[in-house]
């Protein structure tokens, strides 16, 4: 499991795409940061009439002064949305590493499910050289064979599917890697874990205080609320400070300008609506997602207390009991007092027990990693 994350956090495309746009927000923060350029402007003309052949021009650098306090909150609101946009990332992590073990799971999974199939065949190979003999020294009847055969048949189609089901967990498994879903690829692991004691309350705390894409939100809302900061800043206008120098045919004339525009007619009402509106929606969506973080803790720790306890029914009773009935059935049979077909069934009963028991199991990891992406991930 750790190589397999390790090369899926690395190589996903997903993830390759993000860490641009993380990039992309450093990008905008630069420019939040940055003062604007002066202006260098300038004239060049040739008097054609009264004294003509005589030349004029004139330069002018000018520079606007912005307004520090929208300077700074522009910078602020910069910064919260790239810290917003890093958590996103960790949280689209979080949900690659939860698709990631569950694909990993199911593999597993389908991995012994074909080692149960192939077991399976291997009986069944082995009753029906048992139902020749018993068959050719008529201690059994011809039904007994062409049952025994056909049960051969069907445990070969069986490994043939449970093949199929392995290699197409493979498949996924390889796109969640990033490699080709024909790539090689085997894996090393158990479906069994020990279940541990979990309370709701806790679980749904924790989640609140530090999943991913509440804290997202959260720098969201400081976002807007530094934009509105910025739209109120914005009412006092900025000054633009100037200096020229001209030349004219009989004089040459520098100095200083400033120009300042006036707010009488509009003083930003607009901008600072939208700015409001906003932010009253980023509050109104971190509300939204703490309810449905909540909701995600709840329904998977439901799902981890159901799938242990049903890994415990079959720990503590249905494996035994289905073993001791196989047990019995083939002492009975080779005894003669079970015919195949009780033998059949009693087998068949143990091994749909065992595989039972093998769902149970991937059902109590996949409710581990559903629990562990509902809490914002690590140890609960």
């Amino acid at each position: 499991m750790p190589d397999i994350l390790r090369i899926a956090l690395a190589e996903n495309p997903i993830l390759l795409a993000w860490d641009a746009k993380v990039r992309t927000g450093e990008g905008e923060l630069l420019s939040a940061r940055a003062f604007p350029n002066p202006e260098l402007g300038g004239a060049f003309g040739r008097i054609t009439r009264f004294e003509p052949g005589r030349n004029e021009g004139s330069v002018e650098l000018s520079q606007l002064l912005e307004n520090p306090s929208k300077r700074r909150y522009r910078r602020q609101a910069a910064e919260m949305d790239l810290k917003a946009l890093a958590y996103q990332r960790e949280g689209l992590k979080l949900n690659l590493t939860f698709e990631v073990k569950s694909a990993f799971y199911d593999l597993l999974l389908r991995k012994k499910n074909w080692e149960v199939a192939q077991d399976n065949l291997r009986s069944a190979q082995t009753l029906l050289t048992s139902a020749k003999i018993r068959v050719e020294v008529g201690e059994a009847p011809e039904f007994e064979l062409i049952k025994a055969q056909v049960e051969v048949a069907r445990a070969s189609n069986e490994v043939q599917k449970a093949l199929s089901k392995v290699s197409l967990a493979k498949a996924a498994l390889n796109t969640l890697m990033g490699r080709p879903a024909s790539s090689p690829l085997d894996i090393v692991g158990e479906l069994e874990s020990v279940p541990q004691e979990l309370r709701l309350e806790p679980l749904i705390q924790k989640a609140l205080e530090r999943h991913p894409f509440i804290q997202q939100q959260r720098y969201l809302v400081q976002k807007q609320s530094h934009l509105l900061d910025q739209a109120k800043a914005s009412r006092y206008p900025d000054l633009t400070v100037s200096g020229f120098y001209q030349r004219e045919p009989d004089k040459e004339v520098a100095g200083l300008g400033v120009s300042l525009p006036l707010p009488l007619w509009y003083r930003q009402q607009g901008a600072i609506t939208c700015a409001i509106a906003e932010k009253i929606r980023a509050e109104a969506e971190l509300r939204s997602l703490q309810n449905e973080i909540s909701r995600m803790v709840t329904e998977a720790y439901q799902g981890y207390r159901i799938a242990k306890d049903l890994v415990q029914v079959f720990t503590q009773q249905l494996l035994r009991q289905a073993e001791e009935t196989r047990k019995i059935a083939e002492i009975s049979y080779r005894e003669g007092v079970f015919g195949i077909l009780d033998l059949i069934e009693a087998q068949r009963t143990a091994r749909q027990t065992f595989l039972d028991y093998q769902e149970a199991l991937f059902e109590l990891k996949a409710a581990e990693a559903a629990l562990e992406r509902a809490t914002g991930g690590g140890s609960y």
